[in-house]
């Protein structure tokens, strides 16, 4: 008899678990005079359990979501061309059943328009929605819908003879109680002629390129344009700095910056002195090779990296597709060979203004790698960074790698402890030669100890403790570098450690800490 009453009360407690209580959310919408595709409203609630979003029901006219499982939830609802209605920060609690009243007749009709002799072109609206974040939204048919309220807005616009007038200012502009006419405010005189011409590396025009336009000071994108067929760009904008970015098929993106102030501005972007890299190819890998590919990072200028095919002239050279500043590039030659084996892309710098020619040896041999336990049991859940003596850095995604004859470091990253995330790391220094070999990295856990950070008598200046980072480590190798919260794991011996945050006005703590594997610790204050 206990054991059937035991039965029934674990039956129950299952039950209970597996059919948590889930409710029905309606809402009830009064529609706007312009929500004529009542079915294209969209309405989500979002946290709580999960997202869930509303169907329409013809028949009753309400959107209705089922099976809302009990929580507090954001709610939002959007319309095309509409200001979206956003409740959020969990605004909305649901513990029952319940209809929510939507009212969108409150919304009007902003019909934004340009003066005579303009056409409007890129408008936006702009907006704070109810938790405070600041929403820009494009709008079709020149018609946006809007509560009472006092918005912005910009556009720019196109005179009758094609003329571009781009502005950087924003209009401010009320609604009350009723749809209103908005007409862009232009004064001719506050606008000034900018011309973007290209040359080749020829000496000859680009006539075929495209680009953008951005605010100088937080790089806001407001004009994206083409040359036209004399291969420059022609545009009226107003005083301020600018940054502009040019792209074309022949040349790599080039960026710059520009100012005008009461006066006309004529730019040429010149790709004069630009070339065509070549890599001549040579080794005992050369007969493999599907496809080549380089990487370039200028390291002059620091505008990020660019991706360029390398084409096959003849068996032993390569060359780029288009044309590349006369600089210094960080480069990263990347093998695609037969038979699904990986090799290790070729890192180095090259200085275009002295030379063209890149000569690489892709001579590579099989480098295996394998991790183990103190018993020789191999170890899962490790993945591996190559440095090369020059610094630069690769991750290893197949157990056998071919690899270019050198001296390397392996970084063997573990993973100790999946829940608390625990990574160990080893350092092993090895040379490639010109045969297959095996390099073996032994964990042996009894070597690690765990090192708990104590933060005492810290000044605010230095807290939340979330925002505190830690890094420890060994000349240049690096064995712990994270947010300090649950304490560090690490081989035993001496380390320097800093700890830094990422707050203004805090003085980085430095200092050395011996790891004994005995009540191991950091202490601050």
């Amino acid at each position: 008899m206990i054991m059937k009453q035991r039965l029934l009360l674990l039956v129950c407690v299952l039950a209970t678990a597996l059919c948590a209580k889930a409710y029905t959310v309606t809402f009830d919408v009064k529609f706007g005079s312009f929500m004529t595709e009542k079915e294209i409203l969209e309405i989500t609630f979002y946290g709580g359990s999960g997202d869930h979003y509303a169907e329409y029901d013809e028949s009753t006219g309400k959107y209705i979501i089922h099976d809302v499982e009990a929580g507090k939830y954001n709610l939002s609802a959007r319309y095309p061309n509409m200001k979206d209605l956003h409740k959020g920060n969990y605004q909305i609690e649901i513990n029952s059943d319940m209809t929510i009243p939507l009212d969108f007749t409150v919304y009007h009709i902003a019909s934004f328009k340009a003066p005579d002799g303009y056409s409007l072109k890129d408008a936006m609206v702009y907006y704070d929605n109810e938790d405070g974040g600041s929403t820009g939204s494009g709008f079709s048919n020149n018609q946006f819908y809007l509560p009472d309220g006092t918005y912005e807005w910009k556009a720019n616009i196109t005179s009758t003879d094609g003329m571009a007038f781009l502005s950087a200012y924003k209009q401010t502009f009320t609604i009350e109680g009723a749809d209103k006419d908005i007409t862009y405010s232009i004064n001719p005189n506050d606008y000034h002629k900018v011309t973007i011409s290209v040359i080749g590396n020829n000496g000859q025009p680009v006539t075929s390129f495209n680009g953008n336009l951005y605010d100088n000071d937080n790089e806001n994108l407001y004009y994206a344009f083409n040359s036209d067929t004399n291969g420059k760009v022609t545009v009226m904008m107003n005083n301020g700095s600018y940054k502009y970015k040019i792209n074309s098929s022949e040349y790599s993106e080039k960026r710059g910056s520009f100012k005008v102030a009461d006066n006309d501005v004529s730019l040429t972007v010149s790709y004069e002195n630009y070339k065509k890299l070549k890599v001549n190819v040579t080794g005992s890998m050369l007969d493999e090779f599907n496809s080549l590919s380089l990487y370039m990072s200028n390291k002059v200028n620091y505008d990020g990296g660019h991706s360029y095919s390398l084409n096959k002239v003849s068996d032993t050279e390569y060359i780029t597709e288009g044309y590349l500043e006369p600089t210094i590039f960080d480069y990263t030659i990347s093998f695609n060979i037969k038979d699904n084996k990986s090799m290790m892309p070729q890192f180095g710098e090259i200085d275009l203004s002295k030379t063209d020619v890149l000569n690489i040896d892709v001579s590579a041999y099989p480098v295996t790698f394998n991790t183990v336990n103190e018993n020789n049991e191999p170890i899962n859940g490790t993945w591996i960074d190559i440095i090369t003596e020059n610094g630069y850095r690769y991750e290893v995604s197949n157990k056998t790698l071919y690899m270019h004859p050198g001296n390397y470091t392996a970084k063997v990253n573990i993973e100790v402890d999946r829940q608390s995330e625990r990574v160990a790391h080893i350092y092993k220094d090895f040379t490639v030669g010109t045969s297959p070999q095996e390099i073996k990295t032994v964990y042996d856990k009894s070597q690690y100890s765990e090192v708990t950070v104590n933060l005492q008598n810290v000044s605010d200046a230095v807290k939340p403790y979330a925002d505190l980072y830690i890094k420890l480590f060994s000349g240049n190798r690096v064995y712990a570098d994270e947010v300090i919260e649950d304490g560090l794991f690490v081989p035993k011996g001496t380390y320097n450690y800093v700890v830094s945050g990422n707050e203004s006005g805090i003085v980085p703590l430095t200092g050395t800490v011996t790891v004994t594997g005995e009540n191991d610790h950091i202490d601050f204050g």
